[in-house]
């Protein structure tokens, strides 16, 4: 109870980004793969969960059981080459997500199978089109994982997490009140150096000066350069970009040009503005690629789930 007093509290002028009600309370909710922040005002009780109503992408409504979920949910959100122990990190870390959004309730679903809104779901027909012929094998492979952590979820005092998690960090994670405004005492800024040895952990976009300019709705007439501002927060995050004068928060900077990560760099040579990102997603919670290389190097589940969700406990 203490926690959601806390979280109230921080959350009260923030909006949008099998448990049962038993107590009006506020709690927030959001996206591991996004930045959208929703209140809403239940407590639950954390009993036994059998299945999830899912709402796909086409609209859809359908009961799901919880194991199927997790598959389908780990087959969008996690590479199946990554090590078992990442996987199971992963599930634990799904599992948690939504059964707290399953506690929001006020909808006639529990959880969408859409990553910007809350977290990745892949129907078994999707799952045999990603994977084809290792269909059966990954499958396997995933029950396997699965059920080695049935019924684990993430708790901060006695209630579950908020376990939003990103693909790669820049190096280590954001606290959640550096990205989102607000903190909370189990999202905090904790190493993940080890994702500065992914191969995915820099990207480049080059785009012409032309065809940036007019994404930002800038005349491109006259010839030279793009006057470009780059304003960065604590954590090297892109703040605010002004190009001639036009200003653009950092969020919608890279949702404009699809970009990975707010950590960017910009330069501009021969017509041409090169964009550098490091890291993928929104750095906050478990890094993912980390969760791999610290299963990689020894770590276990629990070890991994404790280090990227500070003060937390795993309960089943």
């Amino acid at each position: 109870m203490k926690k959601i007093l806390i979280v109230i509290i921080i959350f009260s002028s923030v909006a949008v980004f099998g448990p049962m009600a038993v107590k009006s309370t506020e709690t927030v909710k959001e996206s591991p793969n996004n930045k959208t922040i929703s209140v809403a005002g239940k407590k639950a009780d954390y009993s036994e969960n059998n299945s999830f109503k899912v709402k796909l992408n086409s609209g859809k409504v359908i009961d799901v059981l919880t194991e199927e979920y997790l598959i389908g949910c780990i087959a969008g959100e996690m590479p199946i080459t990554y090590d078992d122990e990442a996987l199971k990190a992963q599930a634990v870390a799904s599992y948690t997500f939504a059964l707290y959004k399953k506690s929001i309730g006020g909808k006639d679903y529990d959880v969408t199978a859409d990553y910007k809104t809350d977290q990745c779901y892949l129907t078994e027909q999707e799952q045999k089109e990603k994977w084809g012929e290792n269909y059966q094998v990954n499958r396997k492979r995933l029950e396997k994982v699965i059920k080695s952590v049935k019924g684990e979820w993430i708790a901060f005092e006695g209630e579950p997490i908020l376990s939003v998690y990103h693909a790669i960090s820049c190096g280590k994670t954001y606290s959640c009140g550096d990205v989102w405004g607000k903190d909370l005492p189990y999202l905090k800024s904790v190493d993940s150096s080890f994702d500065k040895l992914s191969d995915d952990y820099k990207s480049e976009t080059q785009i012409t000066v032309e065809e940036f300019c007019e994404k930002l709705g800038l005349k491109t007439d006259n010839a030279g350069e793009p006057r470009i501002e780059l304003s960065k927060d604590k954590n090297n995050r892109a703040d605010k970009v002004t190009v001639n004068g036009v200003t653009l928060s950092g969020k919608e900077f890279v949702d404009l040009f699809a970009l990975k990560s707010q950590n960017l760099e910009i330069t501009v040579k021969a017509n041409t503005v090169s964009i550098t990102t490091y890291g993928r997603g929104h750095g906050v919670g478990m890094s993912q690629v980390g969760a791999d290389k610290l299963a990689k190097s020894g770590s276990t589940y629990k070890e991994i789930l404790h280090h990227y969700y500070s003060g937390c406990s795993i309960e089943k």
